[in-house]
């Protein structure tokens, strides 16, 4: 299904390395990019599945930064945004892996309330984006949430990093405020911590509860960033969402 689209109807991307291109391969192989336009000779089966052949005429803004937080978002992404004016626009955020690796080692209790305070955050960056003149009704907004690197086991200390007794609780915390955000502001959550389970640093230890027997492999870069494969399959899951609504 195609529709085309006038020249002021873009497509833009926030947040943080997630969906960035540079930890998984360069200029065009991160998950916002190749939601806009697929590599068509790197992943062949996607041709033609991507926003710039789904609408064509659709304009592409990328205002992803690597180690972006909320407050990077509010501060230095959202005022750098395209103005458009009386078009839907489609809008990617995934925020919020920074601003917890900022708490690093905080007790469970800590935790909740820090995730509040992201939570505030979030909701300023998503009630600009709904009422800001910059991006008017009726856009349509998706919004990932936190993978987890240790695949449920909590466990990163082979990667270097201390240990966190209430890592896994606190990380719990964060992804249901960013769920009560979608929940509260209507937006299409986008479910990137349950698809990657099984695929963090511990990908390849059977005794893990997300051990993948049939695909055991690693869809990180480092500890944090996505790879290619990473990159690409967190572009399926916002794709596989958009795609879903075009067809409403």
């Amino acid at each position: 299904m195609r529709r085309r689209v006038s020249g002021s109807e873009c497509y833009v991307a926030f947040g943080d390395s997630m969906i960035i291109d540079y930890y998984a391969g360069g200029p065009g192989w991160g998950a916002a990019s190749l939601l806009y336009k697929n590599l068509d000779d790197v992943y062949p089966d996607w041709k033609g599945r991507d926003l710039a052949t789904l609408y064509p005429g659709i304009r592409f803004h990328d205002l992803t930064s690597d180690g972006a937080t909320t407050d990077t978002v509010l501060s230095w992404q959202l005022p750098k945004a395209p103005t458009v004016e009386n078009q839907p626009t489609i809008i990617i955020l995934t925020v919020g892996g920074n601003d917890i690796l900022h708490q690093y080692g905080v007790p469970e209790k800590k935790g909740i309330t820090l995730s509040y305070e992201m939570k505030g955050r979030l909701l300023k960056i998503i009630s600009y984006l709904q009422d800001s003149v910059r991006f008017p009704k009726p856009a349509r907004i998706y919004i990932g949430n936190i993978y987890d690197p240790s695949d449920g086991m909590g466990n990163l200390e082979k990667e270097g990093y201390s240990r966190w007794p209430d890592g896994l609780k606190v990380l719990d915390h964060w992804n249901k405020r960013i769920e009560e955000v979608a929940r509260e502001k209507g937006l299409t959550l986008v479910d990137v911590h349950r698809h990657f389970l099984g695929h963090g640093v511990n990908y390849d230890d059977p005794s893990g509860k997300h051990y993948d027997p049939e695909d055991n492999t690693s869809w990180l870069w480092q500890v944090i960033e996505p790879n290619s494969r990473g990159a690409h399959e967190i572009r399926k899951l916002f794709w596989e969402k958009i795609y879903e609504d075009s067809l409403k």
